[in-house]
């Protein structure tokens, strides 16, 4: 069970016992990230799910860059759903260059990655990211899940507010806890909304396509 420490005498632990690793641990998200990239591309119409895109020859070549980006496999010509479906790094990156630095990192910053999403939660990380000097290299590597990084619950509040109403929640503390004989009720605890930001269109778009991913997509 959590915490693997007596929360009591929480002085007598390591500091690496009492660490919470879901809002202070950070790493660099992958593939997972790419739902970021198409929530940018579906949003600002840049592409529709079913738009065609050509990822031959099975790799791309980058500005700056001594050696090219490769898929895992020659998807040649797919779908934008079936980018995301089969986590093409060739067609994440075009639609993210035909999306632009500018767009897509407004939504990472609306997404909450780069902002502590639990607030009132001691030693909370913001993660690592930077929208500054985002040349088109450094826009693929982001578009990929790269030159970023999160904490597990800054991706799961993302993934969550794409799964769910399109709208954004932070992690507050429960305050208080007040209870009328066999009822219980909560006050300021819980989910605090950060704000609705995905238009219906872009909302249920990547809903439905979240519904259609490989589970090592969401969890890898």
């Amino acid at each position: 069970s959590y915490p693997s420490f007596n929360s009591n005498n929480a002085w007598e632990f390591t500091e690496d016992v009492r660490r919470n690793r879901a809002t202070q641990d950070v790493y660099e998200p992958g593939s997972t990230f790419k739902i970021i990239t198409a929530s940018a591309a579906i949003e600002e119409k840049i592409v529709r799910p079913t738009d065609t895109i050509d990822t031959n020859p099975g790799y791309i070549n980058l500005p700056g860059r001594s050696r090219p980006v490769y898929d895992t496999h020659r998807y040649g010509v797919m779908t934008f759903e079936d980018v995301i479906v089969k986590s093409s790094n060739v067609g994440a990156i075009k639609v993210a260059l035909r999306t632009g630095a500018d767009r897509f990192a407004k939504y990472v910053r609306r997404f909450g990655f780069g902002e502590a999403m639990a607030p009132d939660v001691i030693g909370v990380s913001r993660g690592l990211w930077s929208d500054a000097n985002l040349t088109d290299s450094a826009l693929a590597s982001a578009a990929m899940g790269y030159q970023v990084s999160v904490t597990p619950l800054q991706m799961v509040t993302a993934v969550s507010a794409i799964a769910g109403a399109r709208i954004l929640y932070i992690f507050t503390n429960l305050h208080e806890f007040h209870s009328f004989g066999q009822l219980f009720a909560l006050r300021s605890g819980g989910l605090v909304a950060y704000g609705g930001f995905l238009g219906g269109f872009a909302g249920a778009a990547l809903h439905a396509r979240i519904e259609a991913l490989p589970a090592p997509m969401i969890f890898d």
